[in-house]
């Protein structure tokens, strides 16, 4: 269970880094995709630290997880439309990923 979780959890932060590294990679990059890099980055960090069997795995996964939800809200809202429920079903995924993170 905790190898399953600790994949789609990958797969997720894959999903937000190849999107970060598509927005840098544009002619005009942004200060959100920076910060989404870093928080997939953090985030892969805790799923390794979680495999590892480190206790700190879930304040890491938060932290990184925060880091995407931030910078994907903040770049809803400069963009012509915000799509709060959107944004709302990130958060609960992070938060049960955490969750699973913590208690597995």
């Amino acid at each position: 269970m905790k190898l399953l979780l600790c994949i789609g959890a990958l797969l997720i932060i894959f999903a937000h880094g190849f999107a970060a590294v598509t927005d840098l990679r544009t002619g005009s990059p942004r200060a959100t995709g920076v910060w989404m890099l870093t928080g997939a980055v953090i985030a892969a960090a805790g799923i390794v630290l979680c495999l590892l069997g480190n206790p700190a795995d879930w304040i890491v996964c938060l932290t990184g997880f925060a880091c995407i939800a931030a910078s994907a809200i903040r770049n809803g809202m400069t963009g012509e439309t915000f799509h709060l429920r959107h944004h709302l079903i990130r958060i609960l995924l992070f938060l049960l990923i955490t969750a699973g993170v913590w208690f597995l």
